[in-house]
């Protein structure tokens, strides 16, 4: 097949799209493609391998930002804000000229990236980088398209693209990056992996694998600590199976993390689910 090479690398757990790694099956992945990675830790890759090493600055917020707006004119006046939020640049100052000079110089240095480009143009900046493969767009690809075949009923197609987009999810949207515009974006990444994620753990249970949803739940917890429907759904699952120990287990962490870290009591339907669960273990062990 071509462009396509055996790799070393780490295998993934499911079958992605092109310029992703494969499944365990083939072991195969596409080489010879720029890969951006913006879910979890910032990286540029080539076939896996980073390609540059992005130190923390202008330029590397400008990549970041065009990056999930390329083929899009940026006008001077957003990108100011932007990268100096608050400040009042005038979106005529030197200094965004001087980041787009910093990125095109850092692209024209990097391997693989001369079909990556900044362009000038009406009054603002726009990324051209045809062929390379960026995390975020393929994850929200997977996600709606899960989304779109679940709702045709169609729950084996469902099940792979939420799993597509699951194994895509390494973490927070540039989790160390606080402008106002990476929050906005982390939020809704964060957002739309927990429904994700949730919707496995429902479509497992669906498919009488149970142990699967458990796994899901577990996933769901790390996404987001405090979201209470993950454990009502989790405490559900271990009474289904009477395991009293470890549904109090979980509400046990749900009420602490609510507490401690939010300073707030868990709601009243979680404890109804509780109580749930442990009239329906009693029953089965009376």
């Amino acid at each position: 097949m071509r462009g396509v090479a055996r790799c070393a690398c780490r295998p993934a757990k499911f079958r992605l799209q092109r310029g992703e790694i494969t499944d365990d099956v083939g072991g195969f992945v596409i080489c010879g493609e720029l890969q951006v990675r913006l879910l979890g830790d910032f990286e540029v890759l080539a076939d896996g391998v980073p390609v540059a090493r992005w130190r923390a600055g202008k330029a590397r917020n400008l990549l970041q930002y065009l990056i999930t707006r390329r083929d899009t004119v940026v006008s001077r006046d957003t990108l100011s804000e932007v990268l100096w939020p608050g400040e009042g640049k005038s979106p005529g100052s030197s200094s965004l000229k001087v980041a787009a000079h910093a990125l095109r110089k850092a692209l024209a240095e990097g391997p693989l990236m001369s079909g990556v480009r900044v362009d000038y143009q009406d009054f603002g900046y726009v990324l051209r980088a045809p062929g390379v493969w960026v995390d975020c767009e393929a994850f929200r690809g997977h996600a709606a398209r899960g989304f779109t075949v679940e709702q045709r009923g169609d729950r084996a197609a469902a099940v792979r693209e939420y799993k597509a987009a699951a194994a895509l999810y390494r973490g927070p949207f540039l989790p160390t990056e606080e402008a106002r515009w990476a929050e906005t974006e982390r939020a809704w990444y964060q957002s739309t992996s927990l429904k994700v994620v949730q919707r496995l753990a429902t479509l497992a249970i669906k498919g009488g694998d149970d142990f699967g949803a458990i796994e899901w739940c577990r996933r769901a917890s790390e996404i987001d600590p405090y979201n209470e429907h993950t454990y009502r759904l989790m405490m559900q699952l271990h009474g289904k199976r009477g395991d009293l120990g470890m549904a109090l287990k979980w509400y046990s962490v749900c009420e602490s993390r609510l507490h401690d870290e939010l300073g707030v009591p868990v709601s009243g339907e979680t404890r109804s689910v509780l109580s749930s669960v442990m009239r329906r273990c009693d029953v089965a062990t009376s």
